[in-house]
């Protein structure tokens, strides 16, 4: 395949939008690993430690899809062999699992102030997702 060349801003908006799902990731790896995830406050109700054990994995499997639809840009991007036979199709399913609505939940029950903090920053990357996809398409 050949090396397909983006504009500078495009070029831009695709490393600033991999960085920044990168730091996503390690934000929620940061927020499991000390401890923000367990709810030791016995205050805590179930249904509360319920919804932040849903959003911290919906925030987690989207940000997964996240990152693999743009290793696809950066491998398409770059010339590489993918190996995937229908790349528009499997950008599209990628596209839908982040885009995914989620499943119903604890209700309104509160969450950490550090998880909600981490799932409105998801939601500011996740929005840039079509504009990717879109990028993607025109380099295919």
């Amino acid at each position: 395949m050949p090396v397909l060349s983006l504009s500078a801003a495009d070029a831009e908006f695709v490393q600033a939008t991999f960085d920044d799902t990168m730091a996503l990731i390690e934000a929620a790896r940061d927020h499991i690993a000390d401890g923000s995830a367990r709810h030791a406050d016995p205050a805590v109700t179930p249904r509360a430690r319920m919804r932040a054990s849903q959003e911290l994995s919906r925030l987690t499997s989207r940000a997964t899809a996240a990152i693999s639809l743009l290793l696809l840009f950066k491998a398409v991007e770059s010339g590489q062999d993918v190996g995937v036979p229908d790349i528009p199709a499997q950008m599209d399913g990628i596209l839908a699992d982040i885009q995914r609505p989620p499943l119903p939940s604890a209700g309104d029950e509160p969450m950490p102030e550090s998880l909600t903090v981490l799932v409105v920053r998801a939601e500011t990357i996740f929005e840039r997702m079509p504009r990717l996809h879109a990028l993607l398409r025109t380099i295919l």
